[in-house]
């Protein structure tokens, strides 16, 4: 049976652009100021973590005494300097599936980890804005993926039921999400790694987002 879709709910670092990288540098070049060194084990780690869930894995890593918020706040500022000074590395696909959702009337929400004013500062520096009905960040979120909060969140606010939506995501945390919401996702690997059993989770699988609009078309 053709499943109908209403809503397509988008990851953003790591999915919709390829930010991850930047966001890691980042990470290094303000932690070195404090004097610490973040292993990559600790970076892919946090991979679609909101900020609490995340200053928990990076004091594991790094200690106790791991000063998280402040060197947060150190890396946004990199992170904010850098978006303003180049462009948007837009991932492979993404247009062309926000298209696809534009034709056939399927409403387009961000849920993503990543702050707010982030989230809308690079959509409209990408000039993406316009697709999104919704913009949900996983500040407001009191439970960040692999809670399934976030993407519940997104169907509540626009009057979609879960059955009725598709996930799109990189990480593994946020395919868990997906599959605690019972919403089906579509996972399209980036950085990190994705345990077997998590990915068995996804409904498909895509190498880019360009895959998408043909293989809804087939269903």
């Amino acid at each position: 049976m053709k499943k109908e879709i209403k809503l397509f709910i988008f990851d953003m670092d790591g999915l919709m652009f390829d930010t991850e990288p930047i966001s890691a540098q980042c990470w290094q070049a303000a932690a070195a100021q404090f004097g610490y060194d973040v292993p990559d084990e600790a970076f892919f780690a946090v991979l679609g973590m909101n900020q609490i869930t995340a200053g928990d894995v990076f004091r594991r890593f790094l200690g106790s005494d791991f000063p998280y918020e402040t060197v947060r706040r150190v890396k946004l500022a990199y992170q904010e300097r850098y978006y303003q000074e180049h462009d948007i590395p837009v991932k492979a696909g993404l247009e062309q599936c926000l298209d696809y959702a534009r034709q056939k009337k399927i409403a387009c929400a961000v849920a993503s980890s990543s702050p707010l004013v982030q989230i809308r500062y690079l959509l409209k520096k990408t000039g993406l804005l316009p697709y999104f009905t919704l913009l949900q960040s996983g500040e407001e979120i009191a439970h960040g993926k692999p809670a399934p909060d976030i993407f519940l969140t997104a169907c509540r606010h626009l009057s979609v039921a879960p059955s009725q939506a598709v996930v799109f995501e990189d990480s593994a945390i946020g395919l868990q999400a997906a599959h605690a919401a019972d919403i089906a996702a579509v996972w399209v690997p980036d950085l990190g790694t994705v345990p077997a059993a998590v990915a068995a989770t996804a409904w498909r699988q895509c190498r880019t987002l360009a895959e998408v609009p043909n293989f809804l078309t087939a269903e």
